[in-house]
């Protein structure tokens, strides 16, 4: 009746070397020569620092957990004549609550901010290589992107069927995106900055039926709007899209057989620098148990393709 409290600590030390390496090759003897422009090697070491509090508790049919976590981080970019130090500090809250409509139906309402620290390889202060007309570089000065999320959702749960309905919207802010520059006359350079912002706004259903021992349904669906703000060549690029997938699995098992069919499909989409095409897939998979530690198993990958 009191409630509940948490806390805890998280503690970690990343470090990730990485190295790019560009050289011409004799086409005699197979000599290769470094090119010292693009060749480079760093390393990326992280500290992070996390404490955070939680506290739940009833209150009739309400069901409450608030709780907050408060980081601080360190990074250290090190390579041959070059060093540098950065960090931040944040705190984020959280909630989450739930009320419980029937002993089977239940709604939600959850919102969290977090942090998402920057790829390592995004971090390159050197230029790497791509072809003779592009190069890449990376930006030491990248903060992490700021992500907000907000979600309401239904749920009812039976003994055989588990239905969910829920909305979303996300929002992220410093967001690493790609820039572009041309160099010396018609090279051009990709770059990494906290320039965008993104928001995204969606739907998403699952539903999972188990009518008896023999068979099982899975299967989940969204469909989402994004909206992309980021820098370009010519100033800011506005996009918008609308996406979906869907997920299904269909199960099999009796005696000593389990199979199953796994289909997926998901539509195109936009990311900051273009767009990104459709795929999907189906994956069939049957599992034979011939002895208590032998069993055979065949996959079928992609039969679409």
């Amino acid at each position: 009746r009191g409630g509940q409290w948490g806390l805890g600590l998280d503690l970690q030390d990343a470090a990730d070397d990485l190295r790019n390496y560009q050289a011409a090759i004799d086409p005699l003897t197979g000599a290769e020569t470094p090119d010292p422009n693009v060749s480079n090697r760093y390393r990326a070491a992280t500290r992070l620092d996390a404490a955070y509090v939680t506290r739940r508790f009833d209150a009739g049919r309400w069901q409450w957990l608030l709780g907050a976590r408060f980081e601080a981080a360190t990074l250290r970019l090190s390579a041959e004549n070059f060093a540098h130090r950065t960090g931040w500090a944040a705190l984020d809250p959280s909630l989450h609550a739930q009320y419980a409509v029937t002993k089977a139906t239940r709604i939600s309402f959850s919102y969290r901010r977090s942090l998402q620290r920057p790829a390592p390889e995004d971090l390159n202060p050197f230029t790497t290589y791509l072809d003779a007309q592009d190069r890449q570089r990376g930006n030491p000065d990248l903060k992490p992107q700021v992500m907000t999320a907000c979600e309401l959702s239904l749920d009812n749960d039976t003994d055989r069927l588990s239905r969910s309905l829920g909305l979303f919207y996300r929002v992220s802010r410093d967001t690493v995106v790609d820039t572009r520059q041309v160099i010396d006359g018609d090279i051009l350079m990709t770059g990494k900055e906290n320039g965008g912002r993104a928001r995204s706004v969606g739907a998403t259903g699952s539903l999972d039926w188990t009518p008896d021992d023999v068979w099982s349904l899975r299967a989940d669906a969204g469909a989402y709007r994004v909206s992309l703000n980021t820098p370009d060549l010519n100033g800011p690029v506005r996009q918008n899209a609308l996406s979906a997938y869907v997920n299904l699995s269909l199960g099999f098992r009796k005696g000593c057989d389990d199979a199953s069919l796994d289909a997926h499909a998901q539509s195109g989409g936009i990311w900051p620098l273009g767009r990104y095409g459709p795929t999907q897939s189906l994956n069939l998979s049957w599992k034979r148990r011939v002895a208590p530690r032998l069993s055979l198993t065949l996959n079928a990958n992609d039969v679409l393709d």
